[in-house]
């Protein structure tokens, strides 16, 4: 069994509909990483996260540099100095740019709950 956990995400954040709204072929993609916005990450070096807060929910992906998940069963705790935020937007950026995905990257706090 689970445990509810917030992900930390630098990078981009994308709304992707409910299971009405995404084929069964749509989601397998996200879930084998063969979607385009994810192979197109992977190949340059980002990270994706792809899930949804609640059943029957929105699905979401983040793609960027992920921090990690938080909570019981991830991290409990995390220290990002200054120089390492600056860093890590920089690099994700100029990632992001590379991959070919457009959008204004953000921390991004993303609930994962076990339902």
């Amino acid at each position: 069994m689970g445990a509810d956990s917030v992900v930390l995400c630098y990078g981009l954040r994308f709304s992707l509909g409910s299971d009405s709204q995404l084929s069964n072929e749509e989601l397998e993609s996200l879930e084998d990483g063969t979607e385009a916005r994810v192979a197109a990450a992977r190949r340059v070096g980002l990270q994706s996260q792809f899930g949804r807060v609640t059943d029957g929910g929105e699905y979401f992906l983040l793609i960027g540099t992920l921090f990690g998940p938080f909570g019981v069963q991830g991290h409990e705790r995390g220290e990002f100095p200054d120089a390492v935020l600056a860093e890590t937007a920089a690099r994700t950026k100029r990632l992001l740019r590379e991959a070919g995905l457009d959008g204004e990257p953000a921390l991004h706090v993303q609930l994962e709950a076990q339902y």
